[in-house]
């Protein structure tokens, strides 16, 4: 896993963060495992979850998913995260990507923005 934030904020004080997880070896796993099992742990941290699903592969393309997940606030958490998701399948490993920000609902602009980035996005070998 890693994390990005802006150079001079956090984890206290970001804009900003995208995350990057890979899977190794997981790629026999189908990809709906992955989404149903994100769904189920982002429920039982926030509350009012929304997820919305955006894009997802067509048949003989590479396998993707790409999905909002909004949330009112988090238990554990005063402040609240909403965040783009994209996870995409390689050769053995399972991607998974996002961009968040501290607010209830995204932004259409930045919705777009960040669907454009990993909808574009390839795996280099």
């Amino acid at each position: 896993m890693m994390e990005y934030i802006p150079k001079g904020q956090n984890w206290d004080n970001y804009d900003i963060i995208i995350t990057k997880l890979v899977s190794k070896n997981l790629a026999k796993i189908p990809l709906q495992t992955f989404f149903d099992n994100n769904k189920k742990l982002l429920q039982s941290k926030t509350k009012n979850l929304r997820i919305k699903e955006l894009s997802r592969n067509k048949k003989g393309e590479r396998e993707y998913i790409l999905f909002t997940a909004e949330a009112d606030s988090y238990t554990n958490s005063a402040t609240t995260e909403s965040q783009i998701q994209y996870f995409v399948k390689g050769d053995n490993d399972v991607f998974m990507c996002l961009a968040a920000i501290k607010e209830k609902n995204l932004p259409k602009d930045f919705v777009e923005e960040w669907s454009k980035v990993f909808l574009q996005s390839q795996i280099i070998k």
